[in-house]
């Protein structure tokens, strides 16, 4: 069996970012805006996603919508 390797991210390329465990807590808030930033600045689009600032319950957002978002972001 070969190992697929998939093609090198590119300018312009979209990179989502979400949390489908804990979300980021509003500390680290700036942390997470300055790591957007660099990629952006490197020529990447950044899609954040819904999950990646909220808490419910310990948890970055319910588990439905933290399904909804990761599943989105694979397919």
């Amino acid at each position: 069996m070969s190992v697929l390797f998939p093609p090198r991210l590119a300018p312009g390329d979209v990179i989502g970012v979400t949390a489908p465990s804990s979300g980021v807590p509003e500390h680290l808030h700036p942390r997470l805006e300055l790591a957007i930033k660099n990629l952006k600045k490197r020529g990447y689009q950044v899609r954040e996603g819904r999950c990646l600032r909220s808490q419910h319950k310990n948890k970055s957002a319910t588990k439905f919508s933290r399904v909804e978002e990761l599943m989105s972001y694979l397919t």
